[in-house]
């Protein structure tokens, strides 16, 4: 079993790689009066009756997630409810079982119930272990756009499993590929050679460093406002197509795929990354069954783009590669994004 720690001033918290892990959160529900449980529908059915026999003790309650369409304020809403009702206090923990979507709401939910309270994070999806469970992002989407509402919240801990893994379909697999090829883009060159060589990409190893690389982040820049920003490399222009096919429609990590590959022919195309950058990235995406093209306009996708958080007064900054392994902040107007945007 390993123990990485996410060390914060205001909220330091341990990630827990291993077969045990779940052995270590028992550990900590039983010294909680109540815990209640926020869950991906798939992932209950699957893994929640042997889940709740480690913990070998009964949630408050539960409430169920059903993908991308439930990130929603109205779903938000409905487990608050639920929560104030079996009388769940700050003293109790939210835990979080499930992939993405079921942690940004149950980090959402906690970060508002009460004013906060605690939560733990089981990611049960290859892309909530090497991404999502980590630094404390949570959000919901509204029709403008992708995690427009949200909140810093740290959780309390993360339990990661790999062997839950083995039950998930290959699209899904594959959609945290997506966010582990991310990562080897922005920070880490040997890691990058690796996978152009055929290494294994879903193995222990490689989660541990994908989770490493963004622990490591998250502890130098907690609120997003400088060196965070490189694990959004791909998510301006994914964001807008998840927002523009309808959520749900394409998965996130699909999406990401996309635009990783349409900001770095943009950006090799006018200088900003060096060449051959692009082809190697295509190169990664095809050996790892995810797609690059966008069959759509791309302007109709500038909407949600200037909807974008990384928007700052009609600037936006976006996450380019310099090379395969290191990527830097690149800040442009947003009509002049849009000129090029449109010759790719």
């Amino acid at each position: 079993m390993s123990i990485l720690k996410v060390s914060l001033q205001d909220k330091s918290y341990k990630i827990i790689i291993g077969n045990d892990s779940y052995l270590a959160l028992k550990k900590e529900l039983d010294k909680k009066n109540n815990y209640f449980i926020i869950a991906d529908h798939n992932a209950f059915i699957n893994h929640g009756k042997a889940f709740l026999k480690i913990m070998n003790k009964a949630p408050a309650d539960m409430m169920f997630i059903s993908g991308e369409k439930d990130k929603s304020l109205d779903k938000v809403e409905k487990i608050l409810k639920r929560m104030a009702d079996v009388n769940l206090t700050r003293s109790d923990v939210v835990v979080s079982f499930g992939g993405g979507v079921c942690g940004d709401i149950a980090g959402f939910c906690s970060s508002i119930y009460m004013r906060g309270i605690n939560y733990y994070q089981v990611p049960t999806t290859l892309l909530a272990q090497v991404d999502s469970s980590v630094g404390g992002k949570t959000a919901v989407n509204l029709a403008e756009g992708k995690n427009l509402v949200g909140s810093f919240f740290q959780p309390s801990g993360v339990y990661i499993n790999k062997l839950i893994l083995d039950t998930l379909k290959n699209r899904e697999i594959v959609c945290g590929k997506a966010e582990m090829i991310k990562t080897a883009c922005i920070k880490d060159e040997v890691f990058i050679q690796e996978l152009l060589e055929g290494k294994e990409l879903v193995s222990e190893k490689y989660i541990k460093q994908c989770i490493d690389i963004k622990r490591i982040v998250v502890q130098n820049d907690q609120f997003d406002f400088g060196e965070r920003m490189l694990l959004n490399f791909g998510h301006t222009i994914g964001h807008a197509i998840e927002a523009k096919k309808g959520y749900g429609k394409i998965s996130h990590g699909e999406a990401i795929a996309i635009g990783m590959a349409l900001i770095t022919k943009m950006s090799e195309k006018y200088g900003f990354s060096e060449k051959g950058t692009y082809n190697q990235l295509i190169k990664l995406l095809k050996m790892h069954e995810l797609p690059y093209e966008y069959t759509g306009n791309v302007l109709e996708l500038f909407k949600y783009i200037s909807n974008d958080k990384k928007n700052v007064n009609q600037l936006l900054h976006l996450i380019l590669l310099k090379k395969m392994g290191k990527a830097y902040i690149h800040k442009i107007k947003l009509i002049r994004f849009y000129d090029m945007l449109g010759t790719i």
